[in-house]
């Protein structure tokens, strides 16, 4: 079904205008409504994917349409189209949550542009809301482009074998839930699924944790000791990292592999399992086998089937559907159910590259959930680690993208009108100033609760009076932050 889009402006001509427009893209279903009664009226029979309104309209206004669309269906994106002379009531439009604000006269590309983008964030907010888990009925692993796509049907194949299993991957990708997911989907999954991670122990440790050890084997050897070899037996046995396994310890893996037995350590008597191995690397195994550093002939007998796992950055599409799914999990953990998230949060997920993968982003969900201070997420609650940007550089774009989008309103300003322009101009300066003054003051006051005005005002290179002023005007209180 195509999206449904609404415009609502008292000009006939421009309803009809724009709707020849988006209805020619092919793309997108186009009604319009003649006043803000009319919309109100329409939107409670038809769902809607997006509301076009012009600000200056008799009767009800933009702005009180706006107000009460984000009442009654507060998750539905409003595009505002005003003229020069009401760029105060389009800023006013924005804090009350319109998508964004378009200047009369626009051109077709950056409306069409901007109407494709809130179709798409309202795609993403539905994708939030209804995914709870993968449509291959996988609890852990989430996804549905094509790279996943091929993933599950490695999961499927290896689950219905009982062959060795090569996953390859970078740290983050779930190679560990992946090995899982095949265990359980297979015919050992009422057997143990034991897991080691090759690469967190030395070589001499990693041998008995492996294969056990006799009692007096070595010095504090005060008793035997099972393995995770004979732990596993029934069931599978996951070798975690095992590209940084040493040649030593991957000849002991392989002759497990050729006889199906191994000795303890400090033992002599051969002991037989029923295990089923599954590994993985996050190493280039090529370059491994090139280099010797990994044994070939192990490689084949792991590799009977071989599965890669994509990089995050591969896979964006799935980025909306493992938010849903941390959003969730996490938010029961941690007692928020907040589902929401800011466009430009939005744009900050979808651009990041996540050299830490899957797991970045899980944990990124996790530290935002426990940042955000209202119903949704917002860009400064994203903070995002590995990034060859730092937090303070996201910020930093993020307030510029803001204020850009302020000061585009005047690059044409050869079109202004010139009655009333000056006044309307210098009053929305002062109000955007006006406005950093008093975020700035407040950041200050909280991160140095314990200067004297004297020392703030040296801080924010302005004069104690004015800085004073401006607490009173503000009506910030140092000593609510002051520490004890």
């Amino acid at each position: 079904m195509k999206p449904q889009i609404l415009i609502v402006d008292d000009e006939t001509r421009m309803c009809r205008s724009l709707q020849i427009l988006l209805s020619g893209e092919g793309k997108y279903d186009v009604s319009f409504a003649l006043s803000g009664d009319l919309a109100l009226k329409y939107i409670t029979g038809h769902d809607t994917d997006l509301m076009v309104v012009d600000l200056s309209m008799p009767g009800m206004n933009g702005l009180e349409l706006l107000k009460r669309v984000k009442y009654t269906h507060p998750d539905m994106p409003v595009i505002i189209m005003t003229a020069y002379s009401s760029v105060k009531s389009a800023i006013e439009a924005m804090k009350g949550g319109a998508f964004e604000y378009l200047i009369k006269p626009f051109g077709n590309e950056e409306f069409l542009s901007v109407v494709e983008r809130a179709i798409e964030g309202r795609k993403i907010s539905h994708e939030v809301r209804s995914v709870k888990r993968s449509p291959h009925g996988y609890n852990t692993i989430i996804g549905k482009s094509p790279k996943m796509e091929e993933v599950f049907s490695a999961i499927e194949k290896a689950a219905n074998t009982d062959s060795t299993v090569l996953i390859l991957g970078e740290s983050g990708t779930g190679k560990e839930l992946v090995a899982r997911e095949i265990h359980e989907s297979g015919k050992r999954r009422k057997g143990p699924f034991v897991a080691i991670n090759c690469a967190a122990l030395p070589e001499t440790l990693l041998e008995s944790e492996l294969f056990g050890y006799e009692k007096g084997a070595f010095t504090g050897a005060l008793r035997t000791q099972v393995g995770k070899f004979e732990r596993a037996h029934g069931g599978t046995l996951f070798l975690d990292e095992i590209g940084d396994m040493s040649p030593w310890l991957q000849t002991k893996i392989l002759r497990f592999l050729q006889e199906r037995e191994f000795e303890r350590v400090g033992g002599g008597t051969p002991i037989k399992v029923d295990v089923r191995i599954i590994a993985a690397t996050n190493r280039d195994i090529r370059k491994a086998l090139d280099d010797e550093s990994f044994r070939k002939d192990l490689y084949y007998r792991l590799s009977v089937i071989t599965i890669e796992l994509p990089l995050l950055r591969e896979r964006k599409d799935d980025i909306p559907i493992l938010v849903a799914h941390f959003l969730e999990n996490k938010g029961k953990k941690l007692e928020r159910q907040i589902t929401e998230l800011s466009s430009e949060a939005w744009h900050i997920l979808m651009e990041h590259d996540y050299p830490g993968n899957v797991r970045e982003l899980e944990n990124m969900i996790e530290r935002a959930l426990i940042e955000a201070q209202g119903d949704r997420i917002e860009a400064r609650d994203l903070q995002i680690k590995g990034s060859h940007e730092s937090p303070s550089e996201i910020g930093e774009e993020i307030f510029f993208h803001g204020l850009w989008k302020v000061f585009r309103l005047f690059l044409g300003v050869e079109d202004l009108p010139l009655k009333g322009s000056w006044e309307m101009i210098h009053e929305l300066i002062q109000s955007l100033t006006t406005e950093l003054d008093h975020k700035l003051i407040e950041k200050a006051v909280k991160e140095h609760p314990n200067l004297s005005n004297t020392e703030l005002a040296d801080l924010l290179g302005t004069t104690r009076r004015i800085l004073e002023l401006r607490l009173k005007e503000f009506g910030i209180r140092k000593d609510t932050f002051k520490e004890e």
